[in-house]
């Protein structure tokens, strides 16, 4: 999938895309991005002109009100008593104090507009209610992202869980949005695993997971990484899972430029064993990298890619 340029009224090429601006736009520019680190859409559009409606629907009331007063609504004397009058006819008390007129259509038709607008309303508030007990959308919410990738050999980045219910089913997905020389917006999949388990999900998730992305000459990241290359792109990141109690799935997204991608380092073993002997997640160490060393001859116990079985 590509995304083409256009002209101005110039006779200049004018991009449709935000990465496009990165090289002919001034420096603090450079950073745009179309994902935000907490996964919101970073694209916005103009408003839509408001048009004539306005003024022809006041016009034409106007004219309607000059053709001859009728009393529409009985005994209606002050806005407190209008108000009471629309508390009655929604909530279906019935007086019989006040009552509308049979001389007027509007307020018949009025009247049915507010009918069907409060059964919309009441029908939304409950809805609105059920949804929020039963898919939570704070869910996503306890799923951080490491703020840096690093590179070397592979492209890693972490992702952990806040809260102490786990998730399941544990998908990660990645989209390299890329502008090369042709001034084309390119879009290609790149493939994240965890360990062993290759592209199958991850069953279990309730201490960071480190996914990792080989860098090698067939990998559409190599060439973007790689020294002299003068492209910009941006690597999007979506995790899916599902909760375990209810089966509900959310979805949290970030995203990595050139500058969030250190190179030649590793992340910092996150976890570790407390004085009583179990293990405990860092929360300091979670986002830390530090220069790529030459791994102990000792023997450690590998957790998802966090490396030993003590705290550095």
């Amino acid at each position: 999938m590509t995304t083409k340029t256009t002209n101005d009224l110039d006779g200049n090429k004018v991009s449709s895309s935000p990465l496009l601006l990165a090289t002919s736009s001034p420096p603090y520019l450079s950073c745009q991005r179309l994902v935000t680190k907490d996964g919101h859409c970073a694209l916005r559009s103009s408003p839509p002109s408001p048009g004539l409606w306005p003024s022809w629907a006041s016009a034409s009331a106007w004219l309607l009100a000059l053709q001859g007063h009728v009393v529409c609504v009985k005994h209606i004397t002050s806005f407190t008593a209008a108000f009471s009058f629309s508390l009655e006819t929604q909530l279906t008390i019935g007086y019989g104090t006040m009552f509308p007129s049979g001389d007027c259509p509007s307020a018949i038709a009025l009247l049915a507009v507010q009918m069907l607008l409060g059964l919309m309303l009441e029908a939304f508030i409950t809805g609105a209610f059920v949804a929020k007990i039963a898919r939570p959308q704070k869910r996503a919410g306890a799923i951080q992202f490491s703020p840096q990738a690093v590179a070397s050999p592979a492209s890693c980045f972490r992702a952990t869980n806040l809260l102490r219910r786990p998730l399941v089913d544990v998908e990660v997905s990645a989209v390299l949005y890329e502008e090369k020389d042709d001034q084309v917006l390119h879009q290609t999949n790149l493939d994240f695993q965890l360990d062993q388990l290759g592209p199958r999900p991850c069953p279990f998730f309730i201490f960071p997971l480190t996914f990792y992305h080989v860098l090698d000459r067939h990998s559409p990241l190599y060439p973007a990484l790689r020294e002299g290359s003068a492209s910009h792109f941006e690597l999007v990141v979506f995790l899916s899972a599902s909760q375990e109690g209810t089966g509900d799935a959310c979805q949290k997204r970030t995203s990595y430029l050139r500058q969030e991608i250190q190179f030649e380092r590793r992340f910092v073993p996150a976890m570790g064993l407390d004085k009583h002997g179990r293990y405990q997640v860092s929360s300091q160490h979670f986002g830390m990298a530090h220069c790529k060393e030459p791994l102990d001859k000792e023997c450690v116990v590998q957790i998802n890619g966090d490396g030993s079985d003590r705290m550095e």
